[in-house]
């Protein structure tokens, strides 16, 4: 059950977005068990951000998984997913931020797992 929320300063047109839903589906696998089949995605391009102190393009990636990740897990996929970001969205990696949640409920189809 993992959900990956991009927040932007970039635009994330209809080609990136189907790119970058692509690669986030590749790199789910990162995680033991986890698949795109039930990765959840949510892109907000074109947001008002900036980082330590300047308005240079930038991006927050958001990873929320049911179950906690290792952290050999999570330095693989900010590994993968980094230079994906950087180029799609034209980012330097000392501007990208990625961040992980985890958590042993989450609920889908009115129950929970």
């Amino acid at each position: 059950m993992p959900y990956v929320r991009l927040s932007t300063d970039r635009p994330v047109g209809p080609s990136e977005a189907a790119r970058l839903r692509r690669e986030l589906g590749e790199a789910i696998t990162t995680f033991s068990g986890k698949s795109e089949r039930w990765l959840m995605t949510e892109l907000c391009g074109g947001c008002v951000m900036s980082m330590a102190g300047s308005d240079e393009p930038c991006a927050m990636l958001s990873v929320s998984l049911f179950g906690e990740p290792s952290e050999q897990e999570c330095r693989a996929f900010t590994a993968r997913v980094t230079p994906v970001l950087c180029e799609i969205l034209g980012l330097s990696p000392a501007r990208v931020y990625v961040a992980y949640g985890h958590t042993g409920q989450w609920g889908w189809n009115g129950d929970n797992f």
